[in-house]
């Protein structure tokens, strides 16, 4: 999202801000926005972190069943 620096700016000192105070507003503004992030940037960074945790899920499925039919396998005297 492109902000107006300039509009905003008008804006603050129409609404009664002085010219010097606005811009500094506006600029801590602009600043602030560099830090943020888009969905699709988070969905980006996130995919191998939702790869692992697939991962992760079948292996801990693939284990739970073959202690599970070890422990089977014991109590059934097999």
């Amino acid at each position: 999202m492109a902000l107006d620096t300039l509009q905003m700016t008008d804006r603050l000192t129409q609404a009664g801000m002085n010219r010097q105070q606005a811009e500094a507003m506006v600029r801590a503004m602009v600043d602030a926005q560099r830090e943020l992030v888009t969905r699709e940037q988070l969905e980006i960074a996130l995919a191998p972190i939702r790869t692992d945790l697939a991962v992760l899920k079948w292996m801990n499925a693939a284990i739970g069943s073959a202690v599970l039919a070890q422990l089977l396998r014991s109590l059934l005297g097999g």
